[in-house]
């Protein structure tokens, strides 16, 4: 005889974090102005006063033996007080219905983890699956001790709404316009703009902008792609467009902005 569970909480996939960087290094020049960025950071410092975080007023020092987690748009600052040794990873994470709040935590480095980190610092690994491990183990214990106040209910919009944000999705390289759009969806172009705005309290273009360029950050941060090749996965003619429309948007030109993320 069978015996069948009865399943009490459910769980997929793409629940998890999606990795960007999983990395321990030598810190020498970390005076970042602004780290606001579309995903989220853990850092793991293995010495003691290498550096801090600096966010509404208030320091946050990079301690052996504690984490430290940015949560995404948060328009921190960065000071370095000496060369220091920490482990970083950047990744991205939305749960189901939930948009994360700007925002800054700290927790405790279990001993173990903090002893598999000095051993890590005290070698050369090109490739370390023990780095990875430790790091996905410290950020799922950070992300599950998130309070609610970390989070926002997720904005949801109508079907034609929802559908005319799938189709941005899909070309963004295409940067289609609101005739496209439109016709996609079998509305007249004027009341699909009515209907866009409405709903989402800006323009579909400008919406369709800010996609384009989150994409470019991502595009940024996680590949080796050139200006040229991110600026046409991104719709736009020349890297130069692009980067005026990055540094519009972000208040740092893109080759910065990736410079400063993998840092």
């Amino acid at each position: 005889m069978l015996n069948h569970a009865r399943i009490l909480c459910d769980a997929q996939g793409h629940d998890l974090p999606r990795s960007h960087l999983l990395r321990l290094a030598w810190i020498r020049n970390w005076q970042l102005s602004n780290m606001s960025a579309q995903h989220w950071r853990l850092y793991a410092p293995v010495d003691a006063d290498g550096g801090c975080v600096l966010w509404r007023d208030e320091t946050w020092n990079l301690e052996p033996g504690h984490w430290l987690l940015i949560a995404p748009h948060t328009a921190a600052s960065t000071e370095q007080r000496a060369d220091f040794r920490k482990a970083y990873h950047h990744f991205t994470w939305v749960p189901r219905g939930l948009r994360p709040r700007p925002g800054i935590y700290r927790g405790r480095i279990a001993r173990d983890q903090a002893r598999r980190l000095r051993a890590l610092a005290g070698q050369y690994d090109e490739h370390s699956s023990q780095l990875a491990l430790v790091l996905h183990a410290l950020t799922a214990e950070a992300l599950a001790g998130l309070p609610a106040s970390a989070f926002e209910a997720e904005t949801r919009y109508g079907a034609l709404v929802g559908d005319a944000i799938a189709i941005m999705h899909r070309r963004l390289a295409e940067a289609p316009n609101n005739g496209a759009i439109a016709a996609e969806l079998g509305l007249h172009p004027g009341s699909f703009v009515r209907l866009f705005s409405r709903e989402t309290g800006t323009s579909p273009q400008r919406f369709c902008m800010e996609l384009r360029l989150e994409h470019g950050a991502a595009l940024l941060l996680e590949t080796d792609d050139s200006m040229e090749a991110i600026a046409a996965a991104c719709g736009f003619g020349d890297r130069h467009h692009f980067s005026r429309a990055f540094a519009a948007q972000w208040s740092v030109p893109p080759a910065r902005y990736r410079r400063q993320a993998r840092g």
